[in-house]
C-alpha cells in the first residue's frame, strides 16, 4: 500500500468464531474489523459517547486479501481519512499480522453524512471535518 502512514491502529484477535472451513478467517469479517477501527476511530477523534451521535451511512468500501489470518493472530488494522467532500469522506484501511508484520488485508470505505430523522444526506459538521483535515494522508495505491 503506498501513501501516508494511516493514523489510528484498531487491535483485533482473530476468534474462533471467524474462522471458515478452510482454516482462516472468513471474508465477510474483514468488514466488520473495517467497522470497528472506522467506529473507534470516529469515537476516539469526536468524543462521542451515545450511538444516536454517529450520524453517518456507509456508502460503499472495498477490500483486498493480501495474505490469509489464521486463528488467534492479532491483526492491527490501521486506518484513517484519505479524502474529505462535502458530504462524505474516504477511509483507507491496512491490517498487519502482528507476530509477523505480513500485509494481510486493504481497503477502502466511503462514508456519507446522514440525518436520520430526516433521512436526507447532509454537510460534514464543521468539528468532523476539522479531526478529518488533522489526520488527513495521501491515498493510498489500492
Amino acid at each position: 500500500m503506498k501513501g501516508g502512514a494511516l493514523p489510528f491502529v484498531h487491535t483485533v484477535t482473530a476468534e474462533l468464531r471467524d474462522i471458515d472451513g478452510f482454516g482462516h478467517v472468513n471474508n465477510a469479517v474483514y468488514l466488520s474489523w473495517f467497522e470497528e477501527a472506522r467506529t473507534r476511530y470516529v469515537v476516539e477523534r469526536l468524543g462521542i459517547t451515545r450511538a444516536e451521535e454517529i450520524s453517518f451511512v456507509l456508502g460503499s468500501t472495498s477490500v483486498r486479501f493480501v495474505s490469509p489470518v489464521r486463528m488467534l493472530e492479532v491483526v492491527e488494522i490501521a486506518c484513517g481519512p484519505v479524502r474529505i467532500g462535502t458530504k462524505s469522506w474516504d477511509f483507507a484501511y491496512l491490517g498487519r499480522v502482528r507476530g509477523d508484520g505480513r500485509t494481510a488485508i486493504e481497503g477502502r470505505s466511503t462514508q456519507v453524512m446522514f440525518d436520520y430523522a430526516r433521512g436526507a444526506t447532509i454537510p460534514i459538521p464543521d468539528a468532523w471535518r476539522r479531526a478529518f483535515e488533522s489526520d488527513l494522508v495521501p491515498p493510498p495505491g489500492l
